[in-house]
């Protein structure tokens, strides 16, 4: 069970560092392309790498898809979970994932940065 916390940990602290450099070589956009990037390399990690093979690639999962590409991106994990919900046909679900992650965590911004001017 520690070597799966290691993983998630190593792959984070890594995929952190690289969305640091990212923003210090493209600070104008970085938000932008980084979410899109780490969104992509979700989907393909997802299909090409753990979906098509039959062995256990859990470790392999821990380490790049919720280690180091939720340190790089968080919306990659909200954007997978949005198209699962859409490939089950659970549209409700997907809309009020998409749309309610979205409206929420604006909301959520806005509520801490008036608690933080207050504070």
């Amino acid at each position: 069970m520690i070597m799966l916390f290691l993983l998630v940990f190593l792959g984070s602290a890594l995929g952190g560092v690289c969305r640091f450099a990212a923003a210090e070589h493209v600070p104008l956009r970085s938000t932008l392309i980084v979410n899109c990037l780490g969104a992509f390399l979700t989907g393909l990690m997802v299909t090409s790498i753990i979906e098509n093979r039959e062995e256990d690639y859990e470790h392999f999962t821990l380490f790049a898809v919720v280690g180091f590409l939720g340190g790089f991106t968080t919306i990659s994990a909200w954007a997978l979970e949005t198209w699962n919900l859409l490939k089950s046909r659970s549209y409700r679900q997907a809309a009020l994932n998409g749309l309610g992650t979205w409206a929420l965590c604006l909301i959520a911004v806005a509520g801490g940065l008036a608690l933080g001017r207050v504070l």
